[in-house]
């Protein structure tokens, strides 16, 4: 009742002084401690609220005459001290100042405070509700350093309530009592009568993105007495904020209600009243446009139309798309057809304009990035509320209406194309032709961006130091849960399906002639249908890789990128997910071999896992992986089958999966994985076969006898491509030749399984030679009496009967006459 703060602390021991519980008042000097009497001279003023900012440690009292406390609780939330205090009389002198045609008693009493967290703003502090619904915005710290600690409470804005400004009803909250204010929202409830109150329910979520401050309200006459107003909270299943570095401090800042509507719920509100508890919710915009569908039947009316009016454009249109692309079930055919049609009836058409100048940059149509709710340079500026006499919807089971506003929001500046924009695309050219894409082309384009901007931007795995049997290892953890994979997977595969079903893509954008003619903007339907052809591509590209990255959470992911070499773990903790999707071709390709690879090692067939890879991520994971990875099973359990002729069988039946892979095959690791069985031949032939896929019209043997000349590039490519293969086969015979004549290995290179004896390898390596010179490639021919010609080998190539030899030696003694 003395208006102090007071803090029971306890303990574990008595004290000196003390004993295990004591009281302390955080309110009073030291030394008011020792003369009580001197400091105790102000009467009675009970503390009626206190509100805690959880994220920056503060903690507000309110008093019943409407004097403020501010306390600090320290960075980590540990200690307690009074920063500052600030009466009644002293803040209607500063709202009076700030609006000084505004009558002082509209700024007193103070009913009621809420604390702002740093995630909705980082300079508001503090937001007081005065009896006649004025709203004061306090800071604690300075606009310019919001990152310093308490110091101060400094009324920064004056916020009126509806019925300021002659374009608003007469009506004006009177007697407010009670109010909750949380995202942008404010509850208000003044009395009416002696046992009915109003419900007042102010919002701007309509208009995150507008320069202008403007608000929508509703009124909603209840039945009984509300005591307390509190929100229910909810586990957001997925990553709401955007990092921004504020001098060396990383802030993270909630996204408008317009940005994340699509994977949110209505928020509830639980009343206290003297009936019982009610409960209500508050509709999200898209809720409003429903509910319009829905009471009309359509889109051809003017409620919808004032809908789209004041969502226009790109944002209107991503609206729409929420509810076109939303559930697939028979109840809601007709609200998806409804949200279609609208969608694309008030998406507009692209445009074809001429320009006279040559900038390279067009300006964006988009939101900036950041926008800071108050400037220096407005600081105690009344604003009148904007509003308008009606709400746009309305919800039978809720008696609250409108949306919740951000401040200080920043939008993220990497995550709309270009392509996007609906500003004209400029090319450098005077009087050239640009195109103005539609709000529906752009629609769908803010959609996609507001689907994956949680994670596009975020690290895709951390770096982890866990203590095991072994001692401590550092593991790589994923930065995105398996329920947060599901929610993008599934928004991303409903706008695919929406894409596929509703725009037809007449051209390829990746045909020469096609996009010379989009150039030149000859037709801008055509453009903008490439366009989204190409937005297509990326959705169905990020599906897959969340898809795989799915699939790496559901089998360990820790334990299958560990066996990732170090080099590509560090690659991969360095980038973030937008990195991984549109530069990460071969890391996504590793990260799924090193999943089936996971299978291998633990003696499981890959049948499975080889089908669902190339459902999931098709492009990721091809056919040719597929193979592989069913070879290197076979080749696996091959090494375990002591009957001869059986596993004769598994390696043959290895060998012909690794042929059907074609040119695309990755020939250094089938090479090492057949010597593990030292089954050489093998190599032999996937060597010379490969060599013959890449060059099928023997291009090659052309570029070789007319002399390779520099100027036929086809055919140096190919040569170039054919001589790789030789040149893995002869490394593999050179290894055997070196075997066969020490059983030191002078590479160091050799495991256990692969190292010969003597005999043994000399068998081998004849072996080799003798299987290779039954080959009918010349080229491999002439490689191969290269080879032995520069190691000193010239018996042994004298030795071959091959219809090649001749014609290569006089080749030879031509070139150099003193060779042979």
């Amino acid at each position: 009742k003395d208006g102090c703060l007071y803090e029971v602390i306890y303990q574990a021991e008595d004290g000196w002084f003390g004993r295990k519980c004591k009281k302390v008042n955080h309110s009073s000097s030291v030394i008011s401690y020792f003369f009580p009497s001197l400091f105790n001279v102000t009467k009675d003023d009970e503390v009626i609220q206190m509100e805690i900012d959880e994220k920056r440690h503060i903690l507000y009292t309110l008093t019943r005459n409407g004097t403020i406390d501010v306390f600090d609780l320290g960075s980590d939330g540990k200690s307690t001290y009074r920063v500052t205090s600030k009466t009644l009389n002293a803040i209607v002198n500063e709202a009076s100042t700030a609006a000084q045609t505004i009558d002082q008693l509209n700024f007193k009493p103070i009913v009621s405070i809420s604390a702002i967290e740093e995630s909705e703003s980082i300079h508001v502090n503090l937001i007081a509700v005065t009896k006649a619904g004025v709203r004061l915005y306090f800071t604690t710290t300075s606009l310019s350093s919001p990152e310093q600690r308490p110091f101060a409470l400094t009324l920064i804005h004056v916020r009126l309530p509806p019925g300021f400004t002659a374009s608003s009803p007469s009506q004006r909250p009177t007697s407010v009592h009670c109010s909750h204010f949380k995202r942008g929202t404010l509850l208000m409830v003044s009395s009416q009568m002696e046992n009915k109150d109003l419900l007042w329910t102010i919002s701007g979520d309509s208009f995150a993105f507008n320069s202008e401050l403007m608000e929508l309200f509703s009124v909603s006459h209840l039945n009984s007495k509300i005591w307390r107003i509190a929100e229910e909270v909810k586990s957001i299943p997925y990553k709401p904020f955007h990092s921004y570095v504020l001098k060396n401090k990383v802030v993270a800042i909630e996204s408008p209600l317009m940005v994340t509507q699509h994977m949110e719920e209505p928020r509830k509100f639980i009343f206290l009243t003297s009936q019982g508890i009610h409960i209500g919710f508050k509709p999200r915009i898209v809720d409003q446009l429903l509910q319009l569908l829905i009471e009309n039947q359509g889109y051809d009316n003017e409620s919808v139309k004032a809908f789209f009016a004041l969502h226009s454009g790109p944002q209107g249109c991503a609206i729409a798309l929420i509810l076109a692309c939303g559930s697939k079930s028979a109840q809601e055919t007709k609200i998806k057809e409804w949200a279609t049609a609208a969608f694309f009836h008030f998406g507009g058409d692209p445009q074809q304009m001429a320009t006279h100048s040559v900038p390279l940059q067009s300006r964006s149509s988009f939101p900036p990035q950041t926008s800071p709710p108050f400037d220096r340079s407005i600081q105690q500026v009344s604003t009148p509320l904007s509003t308008v006499n009606q709400p746009l919807f309305s919800t039978p089971s809720s008696p609250i209406y409108p949306q919740s506003q951000q401040m200080g929001y920043l939008s993220p500046s990497d995550m709309v194309s270009p392509l996007s924009r609906n500003e004209p695309m400029i090319t450098g050219d005077t009087n050239t032709v640009s195109i103005q894409f539609s709000h529906k082309h752009n629609g769908v384009y803010l959609y996609f961006s507001r689907i994956i901007r949680p994670v596009w931007s975020l690290k895709c795995v951390t770096s982890q130091r866990t203590i095991t049997a072994e001692g401590q290892k550092d593991f790589l953890v994923s930065n995105i849960s398996l329920n947060e994979i599901k929610l993008y997977d599934n928004r991303l595969t409903e706008l695919r399906d929406f894409l596929k079903s509703n725009i037809k893509f007449s051209l390829n954008f990746e045909n020469e002639n096609n996009r010379r003619g989009l150039m030149r903007g000859n037709d801008v339907y055509a453009n903008e249908r490439n366009s989204l052809h190409l937005l297509l591509r990326l959705i169905e590209h990020c599906i897959e890789v969340l898809g795989l990255w799915k699939l790496l959470c559901d089998h360990q992911f820790h334990a299958i990128t560990a066996v990732l070499p170090i080099e590509k773990q560090n690659q991969l903790i360095g980038m973030t997910f937008k990195e991984l999707v549109v530069y990460g071709s071969e890391m996504t390709t590793l990260l799924a071999s090193a999943l089936v690879r996971r299978f291998i090692e633990d003696n499981s067939t890959t049948d499975i896992i080889n089908r669902r890879l190339q459902e999931v991520c098709p492009s990721i994971y091809k056919n040719e992986n597929a193979l592989h990875a069913k070879a290197h099973e076979l080749v696996t359990k091959a090494k375990s089958i002591a009957n001869p002729t059986d596993r004769a069988s598994q390696l043959e039946y290895a060998l012909t999966l690794c042929k059907k892979i074609g040119s695309r095959i990755n020939l250094q690791p089938i090479c090492e994985l057949f010597q593990s069985v030292q089954w050489y031949e093998a190599v032999v032939d996937i060597c010379l076969l490969t060599a013959q896929n890449r060059d099928p019209q023997n291009l090659a043997l052309h570029y070789y006898r007319n002399g390779e000349q520099m100027e036929d590039q086809i055919g140096y490519y190919v040569f170039s491509a054919r001589n790789e293969c030789y040149k893995l086969l002869l490394e593999v015979y050179e290894r055997l030749v070196q075997q066969s004549r020490s059983l030191l290995n002078p590479r160091g290179e050799e495991s256990p399984q692969t190292m010969l004896s003597l005999e043994e390898a000399k068998k081998r390596s004849n072996d080799v030679l003798r299987h290779a010179i039954e080959s009918n490639d010349e080229l491999f021919h002439i490689a191969l009496y290269n080879w032995l010609y520069e190691h000193q080998q010239s018996d042994r190539l004298l030795e071959i009967k091959s219809p090649y030899l001749e014609s290569y030696l006089k080749r030879k003694t031509s070139a150099f006459s003193d060779s042979i």
